[in-house]
């Protein structure tokens, strides 16, 4: 006995007579059961007069499933009869491009068994069938290209951390096919967990049909980031001391290291430049160091402190130091360099 699952093979759109169109054979037996099954009595059937059945050349397929139906010009069947056709499951439906055929002559014998379990005498309902063979092809919908853009374009702008008016997107490519099978479509967007959305963005789009994935997209782009930096107003030199008149804000592309770029004037003023900065260039926040406080050379007070005792003598900085900083000192009356703590612009404090 054969199944009805077994009604349809895969097979190329250039189909060989050989081995891809099916030979379709429902045994009578079969027949009888699904009849039972369905809750359809021959008498019932017979009732209605069945005159014709006309079976169409090409059949276009929007479900999953190929039913009886779906092979038959219905306008002039009657009512029963499109509720039994409706309900016998030829097999899985094609995938889109790939069709699948059913040879006329055992459609043609399929369908003289089953008038005949059902109490008609097959002989007088004419059956109009395609000289060769039915065509199954599954109804398709091509994703155009800017809805793909879109949403690539909106997964980005929702998820990435910067603000939308200061991106910029673009070179949006992708590879496969975008027709799917008809029905309710929906997606899903995959992208890596790591994905900071600056630079080369890749992510993944799943196509849903009727809640089945189908397809699934791999879309590129770029991510251009543009954001207020603070930048020079004048060429600057190394060691200078970024002061208010020194700097401007400009609106620039930002590349795929964001965080390196002084956002605000309070970031910058104050502190020293550690290489030339030309006009209008961005002042980078690892190229700027907290101002000298003490260059080599500079006469200073150094103090000695202990438990109930402080003392001081005049020194000389051995080399350039910040706030905070340890640099080595001249003792000018003891003639010893000692470690100091840098105190304030004129005061050193030894380290003991």
């Amino acid at each position: 006995m054969i199944e009805p699952e077994q009604v349809f093979e895969v097979s190329c759109t250039m189909p060989s007579m050989k081995n891809n169109i099916l030979t379709l054979f429902i045994s009578l037996s079969l027949l009888h059961v699904m009849g039972s099954t369905l809750g359809f009595s021959r008498i019932c059937l017979a009732s209605e007069a069945l005159r014709e059945l006309q079976v169409r050349e090409e059949v276009w397929i929007e479900s999953d499933r190929v039913k009886l139906l779906d092979l038959l010009h219905a306008d002039s069947l009657p009512e029963e009869w499109k509720n039994l056709m409706a309900e016998i499951d030829l097999g899985q439906a094609p995938t889109v491009g790939n069709d699948k055929f059913i040879a006329s002559r055992s459609l043609r014998s399929y369908l003289d068994q089953l008038l005949t379990s059902r109490g008609l005498d097959a002989s007088r309902v004419e059956l109009a069938l395609p000289l060769d063979q039915v065509t199954i092809k599954r109804q398709a919908k091509q994703i155009a290209r800017g809805e793909i853009e879109e949403i690539f374009r909106s997964h980005i702008l929702s998820n990435a951390p910067w603000r939308p008016e200061d991106m910029e997107i673009q070179g949006i490519t992708y590879s496969g096919l975008t027709d799917l099978p008809a029905g309710k479509i929906s997606h899903f967007v995959e992208s890596n967990p790591k994905e900071r959305y600056i630079g080369n963005v890749i992510l993944t789009i799943h196509f849903h049909v009727d809640g089945t994935k189908k397809r699934s997209l791999r879309v590129a782009g770029k991510v251009q980031l543009y954001q207020e930096v603070v930048v020079a107003a004048r060429p600057l030199s190394r060691n200078d001391t970024v002061g208010e008149n020194d700097i401007q804000v400009q609106r620039v592309q930002v590349g795929e290291n964001p965080d390196r770029f002084a956002l605000s004037p309070t970031q910058v003023i104050g502190r020293r430049l550690l290489r030339d900065t030309g006009l209008y260039q961005p002042l980078l926040l690892n190229e700027l160091d907290a101002p000298l406080a003490l260059k080599k050379g500079a006469t200073v007070t150094i103090l000695y402190e202990q438990p109930g005792l402080r003392i001081s003598a005049r020194g000389q900085a051995r080399e350039d130091g910040r706030m905070g900083k340890t640099i080595r000192v001249l003792n000018m009356q003891t003639n010893r360099t000692v470690p100091s703590e840098i105190v304030d612009e004129g005061t050193v404090r030894a380290i003991p």
